[in-house]
């Protein structure tokens, strides 16, 4: 909501770190660069890795054939054809390994990991009390229905009934959410991404995000990257990753024949709203489902990182990066930005800004301190051109004492100079209120927009 006059898990948290390898899941057969087409060499076979950890009771950890009885029998009962026969070859055919370690002999979860729980203190309990894990370990073709992936899950979640255990994945840093071991199998296998890939996120010194994704590898896919990333469009940039991949793991199942190696890619892509809409979940919400964005992708390694593919501007685009990033959302994600006209010398906007401004010293020092992650700051500022001010909102990068460094969160309707996503700043003195967004959608501050809002209603 921004006004005109006419003087007018998600906690998401980055985990920077190598899950357990798996060797030679990829490998790039072109330079770095701007190749056209990109060339990616995939795995000879599909690889996936999880663990389960769990209490042993008095009579010690149960043996290797009693959790592969526990395996079979829970695919028997929540996987349907033609998926199940697909598993039970896995499993008979050697593709399928447990081991049983004692919980130390496995990387430890980052404590983090735990707030994505619907109980972190409960979670953190049960891993503390457990004092064993089993290794499920599955191999198999990179191809549909992809057996491997399924023959893994069905035999943790067998054995996570089983013992009582927690489900986790190392290559998301993820936890399996309670309930999961009685959930079926899907009877096709299909993949929806959103369920074996997760997309955090960081932000650096400058402000700005780092977004990517992990598990990908499990598809013997590098994972993507965005750097740079302005704070007001860092979960709508996490999705639009999340699209590639839905992209991307398409275009490896879809291959002609699993023995394929190379899949060879365009490296610019066309992301479609309704493809965005169906990635993310969003299906019947109706956001985003006729905009389109072009964007490209590279291959870039650094000795410091593992390797990534990288989202990037298309070719010709000359655009600020945090511009253009914005454009992208503005295309797939188009939202209403109700423009308000309130009368001059507003009496309730005077005792919203009086009152924002009140506060503003202690949000600076909050801001300071370091925000919670997923927490966004935004202040509200009137902009000029000539004789025009548009009040619009600013997602803050950076309070070098008196100075606000930040991006332009709206498109501005009437001043030509300025686009959405732009870096601008701004002196502290001339912000006119502030706005506090918390990772779960709630929010703190926007007082000249409650006051903005009821004006939009009751017109």
């Amino acid at each position: 909501m921004r006004s005109k006059s006419r003087a007018a898990w998600i906690v998401l948290v980055v985990l920077i770190a190598v899950g357990w390898s798996l060797a030679g899941r990829w490998r790039p057969s072109a330079p770095t660069g701007d190749p056209m087409p990109l060339r990616l060499s995939l795995p000879a076979s599909q690889e996936v890795q999880l663990a389960v950890y769990f209490t042993a009771g008095n009579a010690g950890a149960p043996s290797i054939d009693a959790l592969l009885a526990a395996a079979r029998s829970w695919v028997a009962s929540h996987a349907k054809e033609p998926l199940r026969a697909s598993i039970e070859r896995q499993m008979k055919e050697g593709g399928l390994e447990l081991e049983v370690l004692e919980r130390d002999g496995l990387p430890l979860p980052f404590d983090s990991v735990f707030d994505s729980l619907p109980d972190p203190t409960r979670g953190r309990k049960r891993f503390a009390e457990a004092g064993h894990a089993v290794l499920v370990q599955s191999k198999g073709a990179l191809a549909p229905p992809c057996a491997a992936l399924w023959a893994a899950w069905g035999a943790a979640r067998g054995i996570a009934e089983f013992t009582g255990g927690l489900i986790y994945d190392p290559s998301t840093f993820r936890f399996a959410q309670d309930g999961s071991s009685t959930a079926d199998l899907p009877a096709d296998g299909g993949i929806v991404i959103t369920d074996h890939i997760v997309v955090p996120y960081s932000s650096g010194e400058d402000g700005l995000s780092w977004v990517t994704t992990t598990g990908l590898g499990k598809f013997g896919l590098p994972n993507l990257e965005c750097r740079g990333v302005p704070p007001h469009v860092t979960v709508s940039i996490a999705e639009v990753l999340n699209t590639l991949a839905h992209q991307l793991v398409a275009r490896v199942l879809e291959r002609p024949a699993a023995e394929e190696r190379d899949l060879v890619l365009e490296d610019e892509f066309t992301i479609e709203g309704a493809v965005f809409v169906a990635a993310n979940r969003r299906v019947g919400k109706r956001r985003g489902a006729t905009g389109a964005a072009l964007v490209r992708i590279a291959y870039t390694s650094s000795e410091e990182t593992e390797p990534f593919l990288t989202l990037l501007p298309p070719r010709g685009s000359s655009a600020e990066k945090g511009v253009w990033l914005h454009s992208v959302v503005a295309a797939l994600e188009p939202r209403e930005d109700p423009v308000v006209r309130p009368p001059e010398n507003d009496p309730a906007l005077a005792g919203a800004r009086k009152e924002a401004r009140s506060r503003l010293p202690a949000v600076k020092r909050r801001f300071l301190a370091g925000l919670a992650p997923g927490e966004a700051l935004y202040v509200k500022h009137a902009f000029t051109e000539d004789e025009v001010v548009e009040h619009m909102w600013v997602a803050v990068t950076s309070w070098d004492g008196q100075m606000v460094e930040g991006t332009l969160a709206n498109d501005p309707q009437d001043i030509r100079t300025l686009r959405g996503g732009q870096a601008v700043e701004i002196d502290e003195a001339a912000v006119d209120d502030w706005l506090l967004r918390r990772a779960d959608g709630t929010r703190e501050g926007g007082f000249s927009a409650k006051v903005l809002e009821g004006d939009a209603e009751d017109g």
